[in-house]
């Protein structure tokens, strides 16, 4: 949501073109931006989540192992979010 929602609008409101930006450089786009600390931080969040969502049967101990990684990035998404909404309050967006 906030890869696809969220850096989709802040671009759209700061007049910048990412329609044939990949993710990586959404992400770097934001933190240039200041609406995140960092592209870096946001990439590896984004790479757990898409390993989190395919499920292969035999690779349940990975899975499980993910989990806890899940568990762990979920305070960072949490911060990311944050630092977001305060961003959109700076700009008077929101």
């Amino acid at each position: 949501m906030i890869q696809d929602q969220l850096f989709r609008g802040i671009a759209y409101v700061e007049q910048e073109d990412i329609s044939d930006k990949s993710n990586r450089d959404k992400a770097l786009l934001m933190e240039k931006l200041g609406a995140i600390q960092s592209a870096e931080a946001f990439g590896s969040a984004a790479m757990l989540r898409n390993k989190f969502a395919h499920h292969y049967p035999e690779e349940t101990a990975a899975r499980l192992e993910r989990l806890n990684l899940v568990i762990e990035e979920s305070e960072y998404l949490i911060e990311t979010f944050h630092q977001i909404k305060d961003y959109l309050h700076t700009k008077n967006i929101v």
